[in-house]
């Protein structure tokens, strides 16, 4: 299927009739790009003679942000621009820090660390956990078992984040094997 879709493509691009040297437009256009974007809201500028700068102290929001948020439509916008009355600007929403904090609670594992020696079992029932649980998420222990010691100072993992970090490779030249690039990880919603 994939070459068909390729092939597909390639007559689409071919010129019709005789071959020409003569440069010519696509026959569609490309489609357009989406962007996403932090939660924001809309500000209309009321003419009043302020800068962008102004607005942005105005609104209580950072420059950069206003700025960055903006520059798909406006590219060239600074912080010593005037604009024109009603110019629509993107703002972008104020960082709510206890729903940031809740979230990125819910990306991290939770760890307990054993404070003395004892057994698997005895661990996991402090804990109120089965064992059989508490052992499916710590495969990373090489020959946990249920019957183990555990020694103090080993690291359990009591819950899994729903987020998975997924490795992947930033770049790499088109002969290279991306199976034997250094991987990195990135953390995506």
């Amino acid at each position: 299927r994939v070459a068909e879709v390729e092939a597909e493509e390639e007559e689409e691009w071919k010129p019709k009739g005789k071959a020409s040297a003569k440069k010519r437009k696509a026959e569609k256009p490309p489609s357009k790009a989406s962007w996403v974007a932090s939660p924001h809201s809309t500000h209309r500028t009321d003419g009043a003679d302020e800068t962008v700068a102004q607005i942005a102290v105005r609104l209580g929001v950072p420059l950069f942000d206003l700025i960055f948020l903006n520059r798909a439509k406006l590219p060239r916008l600074s912080g010593e621009d005037r604009l024109k009355r009603d110019t629509r600007l993107l703002v972008p929403a104020p960082v709510d820090v206890q729903a940031v904090r809740a979230g990125s609670a819910s990306m991290r594992d939770e760890w307990h660390t054993v404070a003395a020696d004892m057994s698997f079992k005895d661990c996991a029932r402090g804990l109120g956990m089965e064992p059989r649980e508490l052992l499916r998420l710590n495969t990373h222990i090489k020959g946990l078992q249920v019957s183990s010691e555990l020694l103090q100072g080993t690291r359990l993992i009591l819950r899994q984040s729903a987020h998975e970090a997924e490795e992947y490779c930033h770049w790499t030249f088109p002969e290279d094997d991306p199976a034997n690039a250094e991987p990195s990880y990135m953390m995506a919603r």
